[in-house]
Order: structure tokens, then C-alpha cells, then sequence
């Protein structure tokens, strides 16, 4: 068993009582616990398996490819009806695996209970089952609770928001939290736990590179695209953008929520956090980056906006601009430019007034058709690492 360390199920304990209540109240039960990776279904399982021994009944544990005779000789020897198979993700893909399974739960007078590798939609097993469990994210009281466990106070502000790039996994709120007291990245200030530096944790940004990268092409190519429109979308807009359907889109959508890019709770599309959005803008190589804001332009003006004068920009404020609108943040521009903070959000502000504008992202949407100052002399250089 291999999900989530040992710990109790905070934020799980509806889940686990109506699989004890089943257990006790329906005859040799078969139970179902569904959930994506790292959403706490062997965990889930060890409290099953604890609480029903202190029950006092005979509990058999076991996960992956076990000797099935040797599951069904434990089963028999125990008291009929009073004996718990705890199985964490059995080979459900393995046919002939499947049909020797089916075979011993159904002779064996016993309770059972499974955990399932997936989506919290319902698929086919090869065994029927009495009752799903589904494992959804967990609320936000229960990651404020495990965050206050871990880190010794409760979280506060900044941090609290920077727990949603776990999108309420408990394998992945573990794995963000050990990052951060690893990396020195949270203190205790006043009796909170507060970000010392806003960036996300080494591990978890690799984790995340790699989720992506595993992705279909239709989901990885609408995680970059949004990433460029603005921090949140419209996804209408975004379908258009990717020559599809809303509906066409849906199955990329989903998976990307699912792997926890984009948040679930919103009528508009966003990143769980826009230190995710920014990590991906970093990964998009800058040839593309400029596709995306020119088409966005171009549909946004409907094909008919007229080009914008920008011959009125000084040259700082160009190579601002021009680096604003390739979706890095002012302090990644600063680096870049090699000037502060202050002096970027100066220009910023001045770009801003000229073009007669307010914001990143109408910059970002703006047709940008004139060459930049000093074109051709590399007046700066970037990469699209962050």
C-alpha cells in the first residue's frame, strides 16, 4: 500500500463511516473505494481495517497480485461473517485475474472492500458492487486542519491560497507541505504559519512539469493556451482559440482538472493557483508564446482592430511590454532587464497611460505589429525558464 503515508483521514470521515456502516449492516458487503492517485484510498482502507479489528472481527489485508489461494485458505479460517478483505487496487485490467477474484467473493462468506485507481466516475468492474465510495477533493476546513498539524499553527493569507495547487489531494497537500518546511519556505509569525518566499516547492513544480507532460496533446495544448489568454478564461473564448467546440474541448478539460491544473469550482476556466499558470507560461518556448497572443488578438479584434501605434513608447517601455505580454511576472522582468521591481512597474504604469489601457491582460490582447526598438541588437535575452 502505497497512496498516502499513514495518518488519520482528516477531511475523510463521512467516507469512512458509511463504509464501517455498511460493513455492520449489509451481508458480506463488496465495497468499492474510488479515487484518482494520491486522493487517499490506502489510507482510507488501513482506518477501515483498524477500526473493524478493534470491532472485533478478522481482518485480511492485502494490495496489488496477491496468492489468491492463499487470500481464500485466510477467509475460510476465520468466522463466517465476521471476516474483512481490505484489498488495496487489485488488477482489475487482468482478465483471467478478475474471473478466479469473482469466483473466491462470491463463495467466500465475507465482507469486501477495494479500492479503485480513478476518476470518481463509475466503471466497470468485474465484480458487482453493493456501494462507491468516491473520493472527492477534500474541503477546505480539512486542508486548513491537516496544514495546522503539519506546519504547528494555522495558515494565514498567501499560504492558505498557495494550498490550493494541491486541488484538496491528500497525497499531494502532503507533498506541498513537505516542501515547504524543507525548503524553508513557511514561518510562524504571531501564532500563524505564513510564505516566507512565494514560490511553489521544487518538488511540486517537477511534479507538476511531469503531470503535464503526461497529459493527452488536446489537454496539454489547452493548459498553454490558457495559460497565455489571462488568469482566467472564457471558455467559449478558449474553444474558439483551439479551432473546436466547447463540447469538443470537454474530455481535455476534464482531465486537467483532474490532475489538478485547473480548478473545478468556477463558471470560468483558471489554474489552481496562478503560480501553476506561470510555471506553464515559463515551459511554453517564446516562438509560441507570440502565436498564441497574436491569434488571441486577432480574435478578440475580430480581425478588424487596427493595428496599435506604439511609436510613442520609449524603448524601456517597449522591451517592458514586450516581455509583460510573454506572460512573465515584474520581478522575472526585472531580472531580465536587469533593473528593480520599481523601475518595471514604472514602466508598466507609463505603458499603461500611452496605450490608454489597465491591464496585463489587455496588453497581452493588444495586436502588436511593430517591430520593437533596436530590433535586430539584442537589447535583452530571455529563456522560458522562470
Amino acid at each position: 500500500m502505497t497512496d498516502v503515508p499513514s495518518a488519520k483521514p482528516r477531511g475523510r470521515e463521512s467516507e469512512l463511516a458509511a463504509i464501517l456502516r455498511a460493513l455492520n449492516q449489509v451481508h458480506e458487503p463488496r465495497l468499492i473505494v474510488s479515487g484518482p492517485a494520491l486522493s487517499g484510498r490506502t489510507t482510507l482502507l488501513r482506518e477501515v481495517a483498524t477500526a473493524t479489528q478493534a470491532d472485533g472481527r478478522t481482518v485480511v489485508e492485502c494490495s496489488g497480485r496477491p496468492d489468491l489461494a492463499r487470500i481464500a485458505a485466510q477467509v475460510n479460517r476465520g468466522p463466517a461473517g465476521a471476516v474483512v478483505v481490505c484489498w488495496d487496487d487489485p488488477p482489475w485490467k487482468s482478465a483471467h485475474f478478475a474471473c478466479r477474484l469473482d469466483q473466491i467473493v462470491t463463495d467466500a462468506a465475507a465482507g469486501w472492500v477495494f479500492s479503485h485507481r480513478g476518476d470518481t466516475a463509475r466503471r466497470p468492474l468485474p465484480i458487482g458492487a453493493d456501494i462507491w465510495v468516491d473520493l472527492t477533493p477534500l474541503p477546505s476546513d480539512a486542508v486548513v486542519g491537516i496544514a495546522t498539524d503539519r506546519f504547528g499553527a494555522p495558515p494565514a493569507g498567501a499560504l492558505t491560497e498557495l494550498l490550493r495547487v494541491a486541488a484538496g489531494s491528500p497525497g499531494i497537500l502532503h507533498e506541498v507541505i513537505t516542501g515547504l518546511l524543507n525548503e524553508g519556505l513557511v514561518r510562524i509569525h504571531r501564532g500563524r504559519t505564513q510564505l516566507a518566499s512565494a514560490r511553489l516547492p521544487d518538488m511540486t513544480a517537477v511534479r507538476i512539469r511531469r503531470t503535464i507532460a503526461t497529459m493527452s496533446a488536446q489537454a496539454r495544448q489547452l493548459v498553454n493556451v490558457a495559460a497565455m489568454v489571462e488568469v482566467d478564461c472564457d471558455v467559449a473564448e478558449l474553444a474558439e482559440l483551439l479551432d473546436t467546440t466547447v463540447l469538443g474541448m470537454v474530455p481535455a478539460l476534464a482531465e486537467a482538472t483532474v490532475a489538478g491544473i485547473f480548478r473545478g469550482d468556477t463558471d470560468r476556466l483558471a489554474f489552481n493557483h496562478d503560480l501553476i499558470r506561470q510555471l506553464v507560461v515559463a515551459s511554453i518556448p517564446n516562438p509560441a508564446r507570440r502565436v498564441i497572443l497574436d491569434r488571441t488578438a486577432h480574435l478578440r479584434s475580430d480581425g478588424q482592430g487596427a493595428p496599435t501605434t506604439l511609436a510613442n513608447l520609449t524603448p524601456a517601455e517597449r522591451r517592458t511590454a514586450d516581455l509583460v505580454r510573454l506572460g512573465f511576472t515584474n520581478h522575472q522582468v526585472a531580472r531580465r532587464l536587469h533593473v528593480s521591481p520599481h523601475t518595471v512597474n514604472y514602466h508598466l504604469r507609463q505603458v499603461y497611460q500611452k496605450l490608454r489601457i489597465n491591464s496585463r491582460v489587455q496588453l497581452a490582447a493588444m495586436p502588436w505589429t511593430s517591430q520593437p526598438p533596436m530590433a535586430g541588437k539584442a537589447p535583452y535575452a530571455f529563456s522560458a525558464a522562470a
